[in-house]
């Protein structure tokens, strides 16, 4: 049995689901049974359809509620190519029941199936109490052998289990669990953090496709065409620029801020790269290259 945790909305049934699809594709003869009862089997399909075809959910949703022929065509070939081998079941089914619609779905394909899903184990049949979820677990456990098939279960995180967006560890399932399964897989999402900055936060969520950024290195050793790719995401004319002849056409009086041409422009272009330990200090730089680590990486500065 392979456990997948996390807490809610944390992404377990998207890591399932992209198990799932990638399978189907690795090989022809893969062949899996979803029970769901945490969604139904339409929200099912639609996310493995999406999955597998790289498509926006939102999108895809639209496409259909106004009667795209060409998204209902894509959906029917999907279905019909790929996830023709996976049985979705979303009622909330007791473990003999589940061992029947194994049996079942064997001789639907005359092949066992090559992997169940179940999403989620607080929803099977019983209570959800720490002793409920345990013989849950247990139960699961049983189940995968006496089906003789591989069993992924998805599993809830505690609330209390650590902060949001950060990893819990092995010991966070609710209740237990863990000790029945042969790996454990934890799933949590960074941009969930509360203590983000707000850089962080863009591009943790990868919104940072919509920004520019121009780094100071590539802005000095390639001027122009660093000014292309700004007039371009803006959408206006480009403009040739002679940078061995820049003219200041507005003053700053940095005296009120305490600091000295802070806004006085050279009038050429010059590449001015000191060694930043050496103007700044050696505890000042190492604080910075902790506190930024993430900008570091996204920028490949070293």
């Amino acid at each position: 049995m392979f456990l997948v945790t996390g807490k809610s909305h944390s992404g377990k049934s998207t890591v399932a689901y992209n198990m799932l699809v990638h399978n189907l594709r690795r090989s022809d003869d893969f062949t899996a049974i979803l029970f769901s009862p945490d969604e139904p089997r339409e929200l099912a399909v639609q996310k493995l359809f999406c999955i597998a075809m790289g498509r926006n959910a939102l999108e895809v949703e639209d496409a259909i509620r106004r009667g795209d022929e060409s998204a209902q065509r894509e959906l029917y070939n999907t279905a019909a190519g790929l996830l023709d081998r996976v049985l979705i079941n979303d009622q909330s089914l007791n473990f003999p029941q589940m061992l029947e619609a194994v049996q079942e779905a064997s001789s639907y394909w005359n092949q066992p199936p090559s992997a169940v899903i179940i999403d989620y184990l607080e929803l099977l049949h019983g209570t959800s109490d720490a002793n409920g979820v345990a013989a849950k677990a247990q139960a699961a456990k049983r189940f995968a052998k006496d089906a003789d098939v591989p069993l992924i279960v998805l599993h809830q995180t505690g609330r209390g289990a650590s902060e949001r967006g950060k990893p819990a560890g092995l010991h966070g399932g609710r209740f237990g669990g863990e000790n029945e399964s042969v790996a454990v897989l934890e799933c949590y999402r960074p941009k969930d953090q509360t203590n983000l900055s707000p850089r962080e936060q863009i591009l943790l969520e990868k919104t940072d496709k919509y920004l520019l950024f121009v780094r100071y290195e590539d802005f000095v050793r390639d001027p122009q065409n660093q000014m292309n790719r700004i007039y371009d995401y803006f959408r206006v004319p480009r403009y040739n620029h002679n940078f061995n002849h820049i003219e200041q056409i507005t003053h700053e009086d940095d005296k009120v801020y305490g600091a000295y041409d802070f806004h006085t422009m050279q009038n050429k272009l010059t590449i001015n790269e000191p060694d930043f330990v050496e103007v700044l200090g050696k505890d000042t730089s190492m604080a910075i290259r902790q506190g930024y680590d993430w900008f570091y990486k996204y920028f490949n500065y070293k």
